[in-house]
């Protein structure tokens, strides 16, 4: 039975995320991911992101010609429930193809030392004396 500090379910944009946090400050990490590494973060294909998130959170900001890079664009209409009031507003929006973006954050996190297993269904979690001491999966 290995040992973990933490377990966190899910690998695609947060658990991957939280997953080199933790692991850059020493701790040691599984994330349990039900996909296969192929189709990890494939239920979607594009997703946006404003450019300066991207420094704010200190995460890879993929270039074009990169696989994950999908698009950029800065002017963006949102509108009303009835599309009555258009606004207008200026924001540098990265898009992104999900599936090879996570992919690149599961590489990310693991060279921070988290560890990955594919494939995995998270079944239950263990309780001793009402504390948490493990997880069967």
């Amino acid at each position: 039975m290995k040992q973990y500090d933490v377990i966190i379910v899910g690998g695609a944009t947060s658990g991957s995320y939280f997953a080199k946090l933790l692991a850059e400050k020493g701790h040691k990490v599984l994330i349990i991911e039900k996909n296969s590494k192929s189709k990890v973060g494939s239920k979607y294909d594009i997703f946006h992101m404003p450019k300066k998130d991207f420094e704010h959170f200190n995460v890879p900001l993929p270039k074009k010609g990169d696989k994950e890079w999908g698009f950029e664009f800065e002017r963006n209409v949102s509108l009303s429930a009835e599309n009555k009031y258009p606004k207008v507003t200026s924001l540098e929006v990265v898009g992104l193809h999900m599936h090879d973006y996570v992919e690149s954050l599961n590489d990310w996190c693991m060279s921070y030392g988290a560890e990955i297993e594919y494939e995995a269904t998270f079944k239950k979690v263990i309780y001793e004396n009402n504390m948490v001491v493990g997880v069967v999966y």
